[in-house]
């Protein structure tokens, strides 16, 4: 079995663990040759050589610019949790902004075994089974009922008169989340209803 040198990101991430072991387990990892499995083959073998190649001149071994530093964490699991850290990471490795332009760059497949990390073993997303997560069952809101109404019914129902203004979420009123129905709300609808039925004139049947 062809053995893997440590990195520097993968040893100290292993001694932060290590710190918190039990003496037994420390005794077994010291001779253990498996004692760098404290991280994910992916990241030792693959994420963390492109880090250190690449950002640990400005983000790590005591430099902390834009107050990143990428070992100065307690352990992989606690790397894994900055999830915000790896998204601008992510922005900005694809935008080429990082490493700065003067800096040696990336190749285009180091760049993305990167991606491919931060989208896998950071945000668990797996693009041969994406999940797109829950489907909001939304409403009409008062625009798209009043205008759904003088489509189907032929009627300009007055809305504003018979419904409460809609909540709003990031400045708009169509968000599904934010359109909730109340059993206020539902009678309003149910009045409404029988308002705009009223309202409808009749149309004799041909026989």
């Amino acid at each position: 079995m062809m053995s893997v040198k440590p990195t520097k990101l993968t040893t100290h991430l292993l001694l932060q663990d290590m710190r918190h072991a039990p003496v037994t387990t420390l005794l077994t990892l010291l001779f253990s040759c498996a004692a760098t499995e404290a991280v994910t083959p992916a990241f030792r073998d693959k994420v963390a050589p492109v880090l250190e190649e690449f950002c640990y001149d400005c983000h790590a071994e005591g430099m902390k610019k834009g107050q990143v530093s990428f070992d100065d964490f307690p352990s992989h699991g606690a790397l894994l949790e900055k999830r915000e850290l790896w998204l601008a990471v992510l922005k900005n490795v694809r935008a080429g902004l990082m490493p700065p332009e003067k800096e040696e760059r990336p190749s285009g497949e180091q760049v993305r075994v990167l991606e491919e990390w931060i989208k896998r073993d950071v945000f668990h997303l797996d693009p041969a089974n994406p999940d797109p997560g829950r489907v909001t069952l939304r409403r009409l809101n008062r625009v798209e009922y009043r205008n759904t109404i003088r489509d189907l019914m032929g009627f300009d129902f007055k809305v504003e008169e018979e419904l409460p203004p809609d909540d709003t979420g990031y400045g708009f009123d169509n968000i599904g989340d934010v359109l909730t129905i109340s059993p206020m709300l539902l009678e309003k609808y149910m009045h409404a209803a029988e308002t705009i039925v009223a309202a409808v004139p009749r149309v004799e049947r041909v026989t």
